[in-house]
């Protein structure tokens, strides 16, 4: 048989001392307050800017416009007061019998000009900040402009409705357009 010394065990009941707990406790107060003052604000910063570093960005002194308050999109059926109806599917709106095959052109501001002088904004009678989606006609026919073809559509899509926005065939919206390729404006509401 070995001898086995028992002075290195410790009492079963043994129980760590006013200094010690005074001690732990001190350390809880300071890890605490490293992870709200360093590690809290870090990952806060990491998942609201993404995991890389936010490039530098020399400030403007140009004011620039407010960004668009939505992206929605021109998809289902719209319906009129005057009982005209807009079936929007993808790249086709279908007026009634007849349709027009469109392509995107461009995103504007509603500030920005649909022909001289004439805003989005005051033609579509919307606030300056809305995103204008102006689209090409590319093929097919709508009887939207009074004697003539319709070769573009300037829309205001909100999510109950659309304000469009027909312009006659030619040159695209913007400064140089003359007024008279506006077409009368026409709002619809989502069915």
């Amino acid at each position: 048989m070995a001898n086995v010394s028992t002075a290195a065990l410790h009492h079963r009941n043994a129980r760590p001392g006013p200094g010690a707990l005074a001690l732990l406790g001190l350390f809880a107060l300071l890890f605490a307050g490293l992870g709200a003052m360093v590690v809290e604000p870090a990952l806060h910063g990491a998942l609201s800017l993404g995991t890389s570093a936010p490039a530098r960005v020399k400030p403007s002194t140009a004011p620039t416009a407010p960004p668009p308050p939505n992206d929605l999109i021109l998809d289902g059926d719209y319906a009129a007061a005057d009982g005209a109806r807009l079936r929007a599917d993808g790249a086709t709106l279908a007026f009634g019998r007849a349709a027009l095959v469109t392509a995107p052109h461009r995103l504007a501001i509603a500030a920005d000009l649909a022909a001289q002088g004439v805003s989005y904004a005051t033609a579509l009678n919307v606030p300056a900040n809305v995103q204008i989606e102006v689209r090409r006609v590319e093929s097919g026919g709508a009887p939207l402009c009074a004697g003539g073809d319709t070769g573009w559509l300037a829309m205001a899509v909100r999510t109950d409705g659309v304000t469009l926005l027909p312009l006659r065939a030619g040159g695209p919206p913007g400064a140089a357009l003359s007024p008279t390729a506006l077409c009368p404006v026409r709002t619809l509401e989502r069915r």
